[in-house]
Order: structure tokens, then C-alpha cells, then sequence
């Protein structure tokens, strides 16, 4: 909703069936000459001959030609003003809606959600907006603060008052706020609350303007549910269809986007030499301009994979890059995955006392940040390295610290109780590399993590 607000207007006038078979014809004389009206349908991938073929448009021979331009509709031409008339408005939002979004910070959520239900200052278009871009750029950071946000975006949009075909467009951007409710929630992997929210994202978008990036933008955030609740099939049903519809709008760095879904999915198979080459791929399309974070996303994967693969010299070669990227894109969690990453590294070229400070620290950096599951992860890894030199007391002490730690986290039953059983043998001294192997194959067969560090979705 934040990239393309136009095209889909001019659209819902012709395909709702709201003007008639005259105004039509002329909508399309006005098509004959205007280059900027031809790239917004384009963009919807609706093409002049098209609209000719509608119901409405056959009656008229003119309909198929090249049209004078003095045959223009005053009704359209009302039209296309206020569309630009919108415009200029929605332009003028956006330069008061960060000034909006710092006013409601200072609130609690209650006090938040009252005031845009009561204050008309905030039941504008642009707020909405810029709550959306703050929940996105919250994912990997804090998603419990995304949501909140793409939370209060519902409630703008609930309180936002147009008419005609702006109804639609009213009902993508609900489908956008209750799509990024739903991630943040599948990122705290909340999956029964993220699947209610993607049902109410999905009945908007079927209300909505018809555009198929914002069909496509939900169907790759729905598959990254299914990703990491293992239903592999699912999300890659959803994939499929989300590559094929950028790549009929031509978007190359969406569809990269979308191809690193796939290579998740496929790592979670087990098919990591395949993982690999899909990642080659969407790196070849994504624009590191556009979206410097994701490209930093993509290298950090591609080298998660080629570690996991046995392909310990090659990832060893990605790290500066992989690096240079992290220092300028990646927030503080992923800078700690990828230590996490750099860790297992050092153990796969036989550096076994660097593995174990490197992930020392990435465990710590977990701890401090919350983020149980990985500390639990990190953890085995760090217990299996120590075992292989030989220093059993600090295996024990992992073993027996970290159940607390997990507990008031909210990590899931399944991580505590596979810990325990870790504990419980920790305390016997009779861990072994083995036991070490199969706690941590049951924490991520609960998380949906096959092996190896996380990577980044």
C-alpha cells in the first residue's frame, strides 16, 4: 500500500462497473494519449487492449483504435483530478505523520488506541502508513513492539472515512496492518495467533483493489508461517505462487526476496545443496540498494548453508563480506547469529578454543537480549565443543544455569523438558556428544530449525 496507491483506482472504476459504456470509451480515448495513465494500469498489469475487451467496451467500434483526444469524458476528467487531488493530500500527511507517530510513543497502548479512535488529527491515511513501516523495521529487533504498532495501524484503518473506489484501497491496507500483525506473532512464534491474524488479512484482501503485489506480499509473509511451523509443503505452495506473480509484475528484488523463502524451506528438507543454489539465485536479483539489509540477509544465509554443507573454505571466504554488510545493515540480533555462525566456523577449520570464546559470546549477547531458544541452541553447540576438549565441569554448568533462563523467556514446553533431560545427565557427568545431538535435534524439530545456527527470514 505504501509503493502504489493509483493505479488500482483507476481500475476499481472500470472493473467495478461504475461509469458507463460512454465513459468508458472515453476512459480509453483518455488512455490513447496519457503515458503516465498507460504505466499505472501496467503496473496492475492490465494493458488498454484489456479494458477494451470488457463487457462495457465492446459495444463501442472506437473502443479498439487510436482515439482524438477532444473525445474525453468531463466524468473522467473529474475522476483523474481527484486522484490527483488525493495525491497531493496523502503527500502532505506523510510530511505529518512522523510528528503523529512521536506523539503516540509517549502513550501507553491503551492511551494510544483512544486517542486515534477520538482524535481526527490521527485517523489519517499516512499514520497507518507510517505505523506499518515502523512495525516492519521491528521484526528481527523487538516484534512484540511491531505488533503493537501494526495493531494501532488496524485501528487508523478502522477509523479511516472515504468513499468510492478509495473503499478498496482502504481494505489493502487492512490486509497489509493485519499481514504484519500476524508476522510479528509468528516471529514470537505465537503460529495459532498468527494464523487468525493471516484469515483477517486474507478477508480484507479479498475485498480489496485486486493488486497483485499485495497478493503477493501476503501469500511470501504467509509462507514464512508454515517455514518455521514445519508444514513445508504448504509454504512452498504459497512460494510458488508468490514468485510467479512477481515475476509477472517483473519485480526482480521481490521475487529474491521470495527465492530466499524457498531456500528456508528447503534447508528445512534437508536439501541444502539445493538451498544453496536458490540463494545464488535471489542474490543475482535482489537490489542491494533497494534493501541493503536483505542483501546482508542472503550472504549470511548462502554462508550458514555452505557451512552446513561441509563447505567450510567457502564460507570462510563470504565472512568479510558478510561482515562488512553486517556492520552497516544488520541489527544487533543478527550481528549475534552471525557470530553464532562465525562460531561453528572456527570448529569446522579445527579452531576448537576460538569456537568456544566466539560462542561464549554470542550466548551471552542471547542471554541479555531474551532470545531463549537461541540460547538454548548456542548452548548445545558450545556444550559439544567443550566435551570434544575435554572440559566437562563447564558442560555441567551450562546444563544447570540456563533452566531459569529458559523458563522466564517463554520458550516452549518441549525446549524445557529437553533441557532437563540434558541437566539430568549433566548432573550425572554422563553427557555425551550423542545426548548433546539429540536434546538440541528436539528443540529444533520444535522450532522448525533443522540444524546449525538460525537463519535469517
Amino acid at each position: 500500500m505504501t509503493d502504489c496507491h493509483k493505479a488500482p483506482a483507476l481500475l476499481a472504476i472500470v472493473d467495478g462497473e461504475k461509469i458507463s459504456p460512454k465513459e468508458v470509451e472515453a476512459f480509453l480515448i483518455h488512455l490513447a494519449t496519457c503515458v503516465k495513465c498507460q504505466r499505472l494500469l501496467e503496473e496492475c498489469h492490465l494493458r488498454r487492449e484489456d479494458l477494451a475487451a470488457l463487457p462495457m467496451a465492446k459495444t463501442s467500434k472506437r473502443a479498439r483504435g487510436s482515439f482524438p483526444q477532444e473525445a474525453y469524458s468531463p466524468v473522467l476528467d473529474r475522476v483523474f483530478r481527484s486522484i490527483l487531488e488525493e495525491d497531493k493530500e496523502i503527500e502532505h500527511q506523510r510530511n505529518t505523520a512522523p510528528a503523529l507517530f512521536a506523539e503516540l510513543l509517549g502513550l501507553s497502548a491503551s492511551q494510544q488506541k483512544l486517542l486515534v479512535r477520538n482524535s481526527s488529527r490521527h485517523q489519517v491515511w499516512a499514520l497507518a502508513e507510517e505505523l506499518l513501516i515502523r512495525a516492519r523495521e521491528g521484526w528481527t529487533e523487538d516484534p512484540s513492539r511491531s505488533e503493537e504498532f501494526a495493531q494501532l495501524a488496524v485501528e487508523v484503518a478502522d477509523h479511516l472515512n472515504v468513499t468510492g473506489f478509495r473503499v478498496c484501497l482502504l481494505n489493502d491496507l487492512k490486509a497489509e496492518a493485519w499481514s504484519y500483525v500476524a508476522n510479528s506473532r509468528r516471529i514470537r512464534s505465537d503460529y495459532y495467533g498468527a494464523q487468525k491474524a493471516f484469515r483477517k488479512a486474507e478477508l480484507s484482501l479479498a475485498l480489496g483493489s485486486g493488486d497483485r503485489m499485495e497478493r503477493a506480499r501476503l501469500l511470501d509473509l504467509e509462507a514464512s508461517l508454515f517455514v518455521d511451523s514445519g508444514d513445508f509443503a504448504r509454504a512452498e505452495w504459497l512460494l510458488t505462487q508468490a514468485i510467479e506473480e512477481y515475476q509477472a509484475a517483473n519485480n526482480r528484488h521481490l521475487e529474491g526476496r521470495s527465492l530466499m523463502n524457498r531456500a528456508r524451506v528447503l534447508r528445512r528438507r534437508g536439501k541444502v545443496e539445493e538451498a544453496i543454489l536458490v540463494v545464488q539465485q535471489a542474490m543475482s536479483l535482489v537490489d542491494v540498494s533497494q534493501e541493503p539489509w536483505l542483501a546482508f540477509a542472503l550472504r549470511k544465509n548462502l554462508m550458514t548453508y555452505l557451512l552446513e554443507a561441509g563447505r567450510a573454505i567457502e564460507a570462510q571466504r563470504l565472512l568479510p563480506e558478510v561482515r562488512e554488510f553486517a556492520q552497516e545493515h544488520a541489527n544487533r540480533l543478527e550481528q549475534l547469529r552471525l557470530l553464532w555462525t562465525e562460531g561453528l566456523l572456527c570448529k569446522a577449520l579445527g579452531q576448537d578454543e576460538m569456537a568456544i570464546e566466539v560462542l561464549k559470546q554470542a550466548r551471552e549477547g542471547f542471554i541479555a537480549a531474551g532470545i531463549g531458544l537461541d540460547v538454548a541452541l548456542v548452548s548445545l553447540d558450545l556444550s559439544a565443543f567443550y566435551l570434544d576438549v575435554g572440559r566437562t565441569h563447564e558442560v555441567r554448568v551450562l546444563a544447570v544455569e540456563s533452566v531459569p533462563l529458559f523458563a522466564s523467556r517463554g520458550v516452549q514446553r518441549e525446549v524445557v523438558m529437553a533441557w532437563r533431560l540434558f541437566r539430568e545427565a549433566a548432573e550425572r557427568d554422563a553427557v555425551t556428544v550423542g545426548l548433546v545431538q539429540e536434546v538440541a535435534s528436539r528443540i529444533r524439530h520444535a522450532q522448525g530449525h533443522p540444524s546449525g545456527a538460525a537463519d535469517t527470514p
